[in-house]
């Protein structure tokens, strides 16, 4: 009898402890803040932030495509973003990130500002230029005034 009153006890512990040997229920993944800034004409090379609860590996799928540029999305959630020439404002694309079961889908936010560029560092390429050459572009730049004289220009004139 007494070894019988040992015996269900242990029993009985060894039926509960198993009872709790279930998963955890899988929790889709979360994107992160995913919004970056560059300027007109600059690639964008990044990577997008997701997080999964269970630490599962996530996969990234690009979902949408941007307006005003293009995006080329790698699997782990790296990728690029090539704004359309001479834009400037907001655009905008779509990704998925999957961890194998569920999958949560998100915008990813771009700003692409006016780009400050040097008006005496400009009008010298562009002076250099081949005749058939395409035009610089002047979109989307804002130009400083660093031209004071015509001294900024004297080698091109003189032709040394």
């Amino acid at each position: 009898m007494i070894k019988l009153n040992l015996m269900f006890p242990l029993a009985l512990a060894a039926l509960v402890a198993g009872c709790n040997d279930s998963d955890q229920p899988n929790v889709a993944p979360l994107l992160g803040a995913n919004s970056f800034v560059t300027e007109t004409d600059v690639v964008i090379m990044d990577r997008l932030i997701a997080t999964d609860k269970n630490g599962d590996s996530l996969v990234f799928s690009l979902n949408g495509s941007a307006q005003n540029g293009s995006v080329t999305l790698a699997a782990d959630g790296s990728f690029s973003y090539t704004p359309a020439p001479e834009f400037t404002g907001s655009d905008s694309f779509t990704v998925q990130v999957s961890d194998g079961e569920l999958s949560t889908t998100g915008q990813v936010s771009i700003t692409v500002n006016v780009a400050v560029v040097s008006f005496l560092d400009y009008s010298r390429t562009a002076f250099s230029q081949n005749e058939g050459a395409t035009p610089l572009a002047i979109n989307g730049r804002d130009f400083t005034q660093d031209a004071m004289s015509e001294a900024d220009y004297a080698d091109l004139l003189t032709g040394q």
